[in-house]
């Protein structure tokens, strides 16, 4: 009788159960994989090359369990989840936290307005103020200085000229109207103009607001000379 010994490699496993190896290798992770083993090569990888790891997009993406992989999916990323639970910085392009309102709550949408006042955007008024009135932080009297600074709630934007070949008995005056001024001839509001004479301040003209933009008012004078209150 003739009894034949095989010596089975040490790298590999016998998948052949003759004691032949069959083609099957190691693996990265030591598995015997390959040949007759019914094992893929390197299975246990995980997609950041870890053994048996726990990096796999499916488990990590918006999570920040990974060893490796961030929640953006980049292995050794720098993406983390912020207090909302947004995926970002990294390579996610999501600024962290950018979806906590002024309010401290996140997506409550609120932000701060034109003096640091916290409310929703529609809640704004045309000056970018909360809850405002349309007028106290726009620039419609100077440019550069909000109204409620320049103007405040009166006429402005005042401006005197004579009255031509009087002799300077009278000058017209222009100016904006006041930003009480909104309604019609139903209101009892008025604007009075005077005029100074030497220490003391003479009314020269009175008249009833009635909503116009500008009003053009002719005031009688001691001379040619400019008006400086109103």
């Amino acid at each position: 009788m003739v009894i034949a010994v095989f010596s089975t490699p040490v790298s590999c496993e016998d998948t052949t159960g003759n004691g032949e190896c069959g083609n099957a290798e190691l693996d990265d992770c030591g598995q015997c994989c390959g040949g007759n083993s019914g094992y893929e090569c390197n299975s246990d990888l995980d997609e950041c090359g870890v053994c048996f790891g726990d990096n796999y997009a499916d488990n990590c993406l918006n999570s920040d369990s990974c060893s490796l992989m961030d929640c953006n999916g980049d292995c050794e990323g720098q993406a983390f989840m912020d207090s909302c639970g947004v995926c970002s910085e990294g390579n996610s392009l999501h600024e962290a936290n950018s979806g906590i309102g002024c309010d401290g709550e996140c997506f409550s949408g609120r932000i701060y307005d034109v003096i640091e006042d916290c409310c929703l955007p529609e809640e704004f008024d045309e000056c970018d103020q909360c809850f405002g009135n349309d007028w106290d932080y726009c620039f419609v009297c100077d440019e550069n200085e909000y109204n409620i600074d320049v103007c405040g709630f009166g006429a402005w934007g005042v401006s005197v000229a004579d009255v031509p070949e009087d002799q300077g008995g009278r000058v017209y005056m222009s100016f904006n109207r006041s930003f009480y001024d909104t309604d019609g001839l139903s209101r009892s509001e008025a604007y009075t103009i005077e005029r100074k004479d030497d220490a003391d301040w003479v009314v020269v003209q009175s008249f009833g607001a009635y909503g116009s933009d500008m009003y053009n008012v002719e005031v009688n004078t001691l001379q040619k000379q400019s008006f400086n209150r109103i």
